[in-house]
């Protein structure tokens, strides 16, 4: 028989021109073909990117991208270069590429060739190009004009004046429309108005980057200078002041308490783990329509900045363990207690300075992870609703062989396949982006890429080119911090930065992929190589975090800090260190993460 199958999967093979997945049955010694359909995941590996200075950004990536997730991100991504010439940046934007969906990027300098990996000129002599360049001199008057407006502060006041609200409108008012009840017409400009969201959104998001890294930088600056503290310590101080990464777990607790105290309801729910809204609406109906509330307010946002993955809404065995948790309340009164030190340690003469750089910062930094949710993880994720819907027409006419293909086309594929654009070779785009993501994950490629350049010394530019650009390098090098050696400590597993304090003990669960979230149990501590703020609502189900990358301003660090969990980031190789099971002790005080015998 195996021989005769054999035979039959190389004649489908020839007809079909390529590698099919064949679905047969035997009888009576008769081979019968049921089905067959190109393999998706024959590996194929992509073409790497040439040239200096690529960086792999497993910072904000931890897996592959889907093509569709890269395509709008990359889409959006452009509203990068309008804000960085709005501030007088040294840099014009980034330059990013995928490969196999793993995303590289390098910088564009404001002036010669982002290829350049030679030293960048003495400080002297950029000083004096600065005032002979012309786009250098542009710059420095766009920078004049960005802090005589004090564009920092007046985006922080359009946001909350407008921004916020107005974002958060329009995505509640394309989330509220029922895709399946639209004309392909009426989908083609539902598309193209969320695809204008997106990029709006990402538009405002970097602007707010600006307020937030100068805010930082000023209470760093002040602290760093007089008492020479680290970053951990003074990010400590900001903990308890971002109520968006608590938001999904304040209105969680106010739902569990009603479940658990009303009979049968846990019950219905242990029973029925991957159907929770079916089991709540079998004991309380009223108590169906609040999750289904909490999932449209909070299931929706997209994971890994991805929009060809499923979110939190789509599941619903991870809901369901969520409301079963029993998260232990976030204590933050460390953050007073640690401003408190700051400021007794401080020269009397600087206390005054410190308290308005602290409320500033405090002011500001509510918004990291607010506008993130707001102007791009939801808009992320209603471009995965369009997609889910046109993979589900496209399939179905005959276009695609399965709905879920549309994820490893470009949002701008399926917008002409939807009008009706000649689409002969969508199967092939499916069969070949499906090899290169199979490629990528069985051979993750190079951290770097081609000779890396130094960023130039700006010490001699001038002010106002120094007072927009300082803030920003800053806060990159702080957000993505080089790893540092483990103590020499036999019990010592892995040493980081000290992301959030506090001590916990748990086994390890080890969460490589989206796909793995589901795996994630009460009291387990979390491995993975980075987090968005679509992991937040995860985060009670953990008893500490411990990551591969992430500084003490990253999303990890900050989510981590609002619920109380002990984190040490920026390990460099928690994944690949750590494994399921394995009894582990997090000290988030000091960035280390030991081995536990019982």
């Amino acid at each position: 028989i195996a021989l005769a199958v054999a035979a039959e999967a190389k004649a489908v093979d020839a007809a079909f021109g390529g590698p099919q997945d064949v679905e047969w049955a035997a009888l009576d010694g008769t081979i019968w073909l049921v089905q067959a359909r190109p393999i998706t995941a024959l590996p194929v590996k992509p073409a790497a990117p040439e040239g200096n200075n690529w960086q792999k950004d497993t910072a904000h990536y931890p897996e592959p991208l889907t093509p569709y997730g890269w395509s709008v991100w990359h889409t959006c991504s452009e509203e990068i270069r309008v804000v960085f010439d709005e501030m007088g940046l040294l840099i014009r934007g980034l330059e990013e590429v995928c490969v196999g969906g793993e995303v590289y990027g390098r910088v564009l300098p404001a002036f010669g060739s982002p290829n350049s990996a030679g030293n960048p000129p003495p400080a002297a002599v950029l000083g004096v190009a600065s005032r002979l360049v012309p786009e250098l001199r542009r710059r420095t008057r766009t920078a004049r004009r960005a802090i005589e407006g004090n564009y920092v502060q007046r985006w922080v006041d359009d946001w909350h004046a407008h921004d916020r609200e107005a974002m958060a409108g329009r995505a509640a008012d394309l989330g509220s429309i029922d895709l399946a009840s639209l004309d392909d017409t009426d989908l083609l400009a539902h598309i193209d108005a969320t695809l204008q969201l997106a990029r709006d959104g990402q538009r405002i998001h970097f602007r707010l980057v600006m307020p937030l890294a100068h805010r930082m930088y000023r209470l760093h600056c002040l602290v760093t200078d007089e008492l020479g503290w680290d970053d951990p310590s003074i990010a400590t101080m900001l903990t308890g002041h971002s109520p968006a990464s608590r938001a999904t777990e304040a209105a969680m607790i106010r739902l569990r308490e009603r479940i658990r105290a009303t009979d049968g309801a846990l019950d219905a729910l242990r029973a029925q783990p991957g159907r929770p809204v079916q089991a709540l609406a079998e004991v309380d109906a009223t108590l169906a329509e609040e999750l289904t509330a909490w999932t449209a307010e909070h299931g929706w946002a997209a994971m890994n900045y991805d929009a060809g993955v499923p979110v939190l809404a789509e599941r619903p065995t991870m809901i369901t363990r969520l409301i079963l948790a029993e998260p232990q309340p976030a204590d933050h009164s460390v953050a007073d207690e640690t401003a408190g030190r700051a400021r007794h340690a401080l020269p009397a003469g600087r206390r005054a300075e410190f308290d308005q750089a602290l409320a500033d910062a405090r002011a500001v930094y509510p918004l990291r992870e607010d506008n993130t949710i707001i102007v791009g993880d939801r808009p992320f994720a209603l471009m995965r609703r369009i997609m889910l819907e046109a993979g589900r027409r496209l399939a179905a006419r005959g276009t695609l062989p399965a709905a879920n293909d549309a994820a490893y086309l470009h949002h701008d594929e399926i917008r002409d396949a939807i009008a009706g654009s000649p689409a002969e070779d969508l199967v092939n785009r499916v069969v070949r982006r499906r090899g290169e993501e199979a490629w990528a994950r069985a051979n993750p490629g190079q951290a770097y890429v081609g000779e890396q350049g130094s960023p130039p010394d700006i010490s001699r530019l001038p002010l106002a080119l120094r007072q927009v650009n300082e803030p920003i390098l800053w806060m990159v090098s702080h957000e993505y911090p080089t790893p540092t050696p483990a103590p020499d400590d036999a019990d010592v597993l892995l040493s980081g930065i000290a992301a959030s304090p506090g001590i916990a003990e748990g086994p390890v669960r080890v969460i490589r992929s989206h796909e793995d979230m589901h795996l994630l149990t009460d009291g387990d501590v979390l491995v993975c190589q980075a987090t968005s703020p679509a992991w937040a609502p995860l985060f009670p189900l953990a008893c500490a975090l411990v990551a591969d990358g992430g500084g003490a301003l990253s999303h990890a660090a900050i989510a981590a800090r609002e619920h109380g969990l002990p984190a040490t980031l920026g390990t460099g190789t928690a994944t690949a260190t750590l494994q399921d099971g394995q009894l582990v002790r997090v000290d988030g005080t000091r960035g280390l993460v030991f081995s536990i015998d019982r």
